[in-house]
């Protein structure tokens, strides 16, 4: 590598004669570097660029020099100069760095075979490459003050040193940005409740996130490797109340210690006591979901929309949790992103499950509506979810199936309401009409509609009019046809102080207590009735529940409804 002194020796010789060429007229050469901005601890690039409009360029040398607190230089690059002779490098190419810049001098062909054309813009004579140390705002600029001696700032034309115009820049250094999360809770809608009873006692869940901003084209560090956090939300008290904090990490923590409060929950995390256990939030990830549970009364009597918003809240427990991250041991606050529980209350319908053509019994006649609706292009039921008696959410061919295990095979019941009830997150449309009031209770019942038709498929054969044995009804009392005459006012045989049927007065009509067995009960009893007539010491006077044998005993449905129409009359 060629010294200064030579440097400067040939640089000497190019510019021999200058106070007889002078500076080139008609036009100017131009050094300029661009503006630059960058983060502390990034590396960055800085090019000196040459806009020649003078005559040919036979060679040049310069100083580049920076505010020194802001940035390093490490390495000085060739650029264009690498193929400036004929797509070779310039016989000449000394570069020197200094704290505070750097310095080029070239001299393109010892021989004169080479030059940068007149007219030529762009060409990049050097780039420096720098790591920036310090955040704040400084300059590159051209200088003659690098080296010793100092290199001047000067282009060779035509044997003539000429000083070229510089364009110098601004640089700006911008610190690194800590690492920011935000603690995003999620929002539950759609959550509708019969405006009559509110929301008390249902159960809410929504899920909170952890998420990293991406700070990395500000420099930033993501993501963030961290070791636990820390968190609380706060909700409206008058409306619900957390019950329950999940936490859905993907791994299980040393640590994990949740508060619950009326107005909001914390969650407090370490991911191991001891270390290693590291976990990135690149991307939103639920780190916890909360059930909610309505307050008892809310919004009873309310219909429309509600909401309880869902805020994050420094102010939860005592002491108070703070809402932050530990990243290397430190905590960085997060900034939280409010959810919302939203509810909606309608006036909904009630009903029966399993009654899914709405006569207010769960029976065969239910099974062959089904089946005639889903698969026959039968009449279509008036509320669906009446018709859903597995409780899956989905009217089908499986429910069917499980109504008839019900009536036939001893199954379990249908899942839901039994006597006109609503269920937690109906809506208007899941039951328009049904057989039962909308206040709740079942709608106003008729015999010749809703009992005769009980009494016909449940009484037979023995009261029917030939009877069992062919000789008439069972103790006269024919019910399977025409039978309201029969019982309505009519004392009891087997227990003559209580009519059959006593209008108003459920407990007091025999016909009901024989249904549901209460028959010997002791009130019956002290009555005087149900003697013991075989010594036994047992009440056997009143013979057995009815229906009696193989049809033995009513479902808890169709007994209710049959209390319901002698309570309300026995019309």
């Amino acid at each position: 590598m060629l010294s200064k002194f030579m440097l400067s020796t040939v640089l000497s010789v190019l510019t021999l004669g200058l106070t007889v060429n002078g500076v080139m007229a008609g036009g100017d050469a131009t050094m300029s570097v661009a503006d630059t901005t960058a983060s502390v601890g990034a590396s960055f690039t800085m090019t000196a660029v040459l806009d020649n409009n003078l005559g040919d360029v036979q060679g040049w040398s310069f100083g580049l020099c920076h505010t020194a607190s802001l940035a390093t230089i490490d390495s000085v690059d060739d650029a264009d100069t690498a193929t400036v002779k004929n797509g070779s490098p310039a016989d000449f190419n000394e570069k020197s760095t200094f704290t505070d810049g750097f310095t080029q001098g070239v001299v393109i062909c010892f021989t004169g075979c080479a030059v940068i054309p007149g007219g030529t813009t762009g060409f990049q004579m050097a780039t420096g490459n720098y790591t920036a140390t310090t955040e704040g705002t400084g300059v590159v600029e051209f200088c003659g003050t690098l080296g010793s001696p100092p290199t001047a700032v000067v282009v060779v034309v035509g044997g003539a040193s000429v000083p070229p115009v510089e364009s110098n820049g601004i640089l700006d250094i911008i610190g690194v940005p800590a690492p920011e999360f935000n603690y995003i809770a999620g929002s539950s809608t759609g959550n509708n409740y019969p405006a009559g009873s509110g929301i008390g006692g249902q159960t809410f869940n929504v899920g909170f996130s952890i998420e990293e901003v991406d700070n990395s084209a500000s420099g930033g560090l993501f993501p963030s490797n961290t070791q636990g956090f820390s968190l609380g939300f706060a909700n409206d008290d008058a409306l619900v109340t957390p019950v329950v904090v999940n936490v859905t990490l993907p791994f299980s923590p040393d640590f994990a210690e949740a508060g619950l409060f009326t107005n909001g929950w914390t969650l407090g995390v370490v991911y191991a006591f001891t270390g290693g256990v590291e976990l990135q939030f690149d991307s939103a990830l639920e780190v916890a979901n909360v059930d909610y549970e309505g307050v008892a009364n809310a919004l009873a009597g309310v219909e429309g929309t509600s909401t309880s918003p869902l805020t994050m809240d420094s102010g939860l427990g005592t002491p108070p949790v703070s809402n932050v991250v530990v990243v290397g041991g430190g905590s960085l606050p997060a900034v939280g992103v409010s959810g919302s529980l939203e509810f909606t209350g309608t006036t909904t319908n009630p009903y029966n499950v399993g009654d899914c053509n709405a006569d207010g019994i769960s029976n065969i006649a239910d099974i062959v509506w089904s089946l005639s609706e889903l698969f026959l292009g039968g009449p279509s039921s008036n509320c669906e979810i009446a018709c859903d008696s597995n409780g899956d959410g989905f009217y089908d061919a499986g429910d069917a199936i499980y109504t008839a295990n019900y009536v036939f095979l001893a199954g379990p019941a249908p899942v839901g309401p039994t006597n006109c009830d609503t269920t937690p997150g109906q809506t208007p449309e899941d039951c328009v009409s049904s057989n039962c009031a909308p206040d709740g209770g079942p709608d106003f019942l008729t015999f010749e509609n809703d009992v005769q038709p009980i009494l016909t498929a449940s009484c037979m054969p023995c009261h029917t009019p030939t009877g069992s044995q062919g000789n008439g009804p069972s103790a006269g009392l024919l019910l399977t046809e025409n039978a309201l005459g029969n019982i309505l006012g009519v004392a009891s045989g087997q227990c003559n102080i209580l009519n059959l049927v006593s209008p108003g007065d459920s407990s007091g009509s025999w016909l009901f207590r024989k249904i549901t067995g209460t028959h010997v009960d002791q009130d019956i009893l002290d009555l005087g009735c149900c003697s013991d007539t075989d010594g036994d010491s047992e009440p056997d006077g009143c013979g057995q529940q009815m229906p009696r044998g193989a049809f033995c005993c009513l479902d808890q449905t169709t007994i209710d409804l049959v209390e319901a129409w002698i309570d309300q009359g026995a019309n």
